[in-house]
C-alpha cells in the first residue's frame, strides 16, 4: 500500500514494488484522500480555535457580553494540475477497476508535454466534509 504524504509518495514497510509504478506519480485516489484529509484536519483545527476564543470570551467580562465571531467555510473548491501516468487493470470479472497513477508534483509536470495536462477541479462543502469525516473515524473504529 502506498500513502501520498507532502508531496511524495510514501511506500508503506513491507511494500515491493508493483510493475505500476511510475516513478514521481501517485495513484489518483492516494491524492485525493490526501486532500480530503487535509480539509478534515483543518475543520479539527478550526473547531478546536473556535473552543478555545469561547473559553476566553467566558473568561473576559467586557468579550463575555459580546457574540462569538462565527468561522463558516460555505464551500472550497480544488483546481489541481495533473498528468496520467499510467492507467493498469487490477481485479477481475465484475470486480475490475483501474488504477490510475498522476503527476501532481511541479518537477514532474515539467517534463510532461503541456498538452498532456488537465486541470482537476472538484468543490467540497461543510456537508461533504463531514461525511468525510465520519467515515475515517469509522475505519478507526
Amino acid at each position: 500500500m502506498s500513502r501520498f504524504v507532502a508531496g511524495r509518495r510514501r511506500k508503506d514497510p513491507g511494500d515491493e514494488a508493483s510493475s505500476a509504478d511510475v516513478g514521481g506519480s501517485h495513484p489518483l485516489s492516494d491524492v485525493i484522500a490526501a486532500i480530503l484529509s487535509a480539509f478534515v484536519q483543518a475543520w479539527g483545527t478550526m473547531d478546536s480555535t473556535s473552543a478555545e476564543l469561547a473559553k476566553q470570551y467566558w473568561a473576559d467580562p467586557v468579550l463575555r457580553s459580546l457574540p462569538l465571531p462565527a468561522f463558516a467555510i460555505p464551500q472550497v473548491t480544488v483546481r489541481l494540475k495533473v498528468a496520467v501516468a499510467d492507467v493498469s487493470s487490477r481485479g477481475g470479472g465484475a470486480t475490475q477497476s483501474d488504477a490510475v497513477r498522476i503527476f501532481v508534483e511541479f518537477t514532474e509536470l515539467q517534463r510532461v508535454p503541456e498538452h498532456l495536462i488537465s486541470e482537476v477541479e472538484f468543490s467540497l462543502t461543510p456537508r461533504e466534509i463531514a461525511g468525510v469525516e465520519h467515515a475515517e473515524e469509522a475505519m478507526r473504529d
